[in-house]
């Protein structure tokens, strides 16, 4: 096999127009915590324990919603359309969110770690030669790639944080 790197996505994490941690200043990852937060089911464990450590933080505090997560799912465009009804926090990469985000159906958060991101990359055999649609649709992939790097750049510099992927 042969890997080839697309760039890094980052996250951000994503509520309903009028949640309670939009009007919240200075939000933190244990803030985040505190609510109903949907959550994919095969996250690295950085990236669990991170999460778990704000979690442990929001309990400190006495306010955390009764379930962590509150929903665990494997599609986060399914989980960024529960958003707009309830008081769930999810977390998605500004690619997915970019069109909701624009719509004003979801607001971003203005917090985010490095750890906030995901490295994705196109995998093919070693030295197989490409068909005309193979090629074309890496094509197709390696600008939507960049496209979606711009996207997540702008999003990013809007919200004042870095999009910097560790």
């Amino acid at each position: 096999m042969e890997a080839e790197a697309l760039r890094p996505q980052p996250g951000v994490f994503v509520v309903r127009p009028g949640h309670p941690l939009t009007h919240r200043p200075g939000v933190t990852l244990a803030d985040i915590m505190a609510y109903p937060f949907a959550f994919i089911g095969r996250a690295p464990r950085e990236v669990q324990a991170s999460l778990v450590k704000a979690r442990e933080a929001a309990r400190e505090r006495g306010a955390p919603h009764a379930a962590f997560p509150a929903l665990v799912h494997e599609s986060p465009t399914v989980a960024l359309n529960l958003v707009a009804r309830s008081d769930v926090v999810v977390a998605a990469t500004t690619g997915l969110a970019a069109r909701l985000l624009r719509l004003g159906e979801v607001v971003a958060l203005p917090w985010r770690e490095p750890w906030v991101c995901i490295h994705p990359g196109v995998l093919r055999l070693r030295g197989r030669r490409l068909g005309e649609a193979e090629t074309g649709f890496l094509d197709l992939l390696r600008d939507a790639d960049a496209q979606g790097h711009a996207e997540g750049l702008r999003i990013c510099g809007e919200l004042g944080v870095s999009a910097e992927c560790a």
